[in-house]
């Protein structure tokens, strides 16, 4: 086998079929991550507000959501609470400064899955999504089996 029929990480990751929502009012990194992700088969879809983002949700069978940090500290906690009821909620990602320690601590308090520096890079991007598109699916199936045999324990009562 020769080293290029290897496929790279990056390719690899790139394969897995995710739905990603980005959240930001920021050419700069609308047009970046448009740009990293155009080398995958990931569908992006882009926000510039929370009623953008609330009618993408309600549409698509989004598992990530990419936000920018200054839309993410203002309004993510309706988005996330209106997400969050059902059982395909989005994890979400932040991308900030790497010097913004605050905005870092305080997005992992919110229980965000990760965050991303900027200016954004390709392989941490590639990265960081695939786990939390992975954290997002296995959330999924647990809930799914849960809720299966919970409906079996129902059939099998009577009740």
């Amino acid at each position: 086998m020769t080293e290029k029929a290897i496929l790279s990480d990056f390719e690899q990751r790139a394969l897995i079929p995710v739905n990603i929502l980005q959240v930001s009012q920021d050419a700069a990194q609308l047009d970046s991550l448009e740009r990293i992700l155009n080398r995958t088969k990931w569908t992006l879809h882009q926000a510039g507000t929370v009623e953008e983002a609330e009618w993408l949700l309600a549409r698509h069978a989004i598992s990530v959501i990419i936000w920018d940090s200054e839309l993410f500290a203002c309004d993510s906690g309706r988005l996330l609470s209106a997400s969050g009821r059902t059982i395909t909620a989005p994890r979400s990602i932040v991308s900030a400064s790497t010097e913004d320690r605050a905005v870092w601590a305080g997005a992992l308090e919110l229980g965000v899955s990760d965050v991303v520096g900027l200016p954004l890079d390709a392989g941490e991007i590639c990265g960081v999504v695939s786990k939390t598109h992975l954290s997002w699916l296995s959330g999924l199936l647990r809930t799914t089996a849960a809720l299966r045999d919970y409906d079996g324990v129902s059939i099998a009562h009577g009740d």
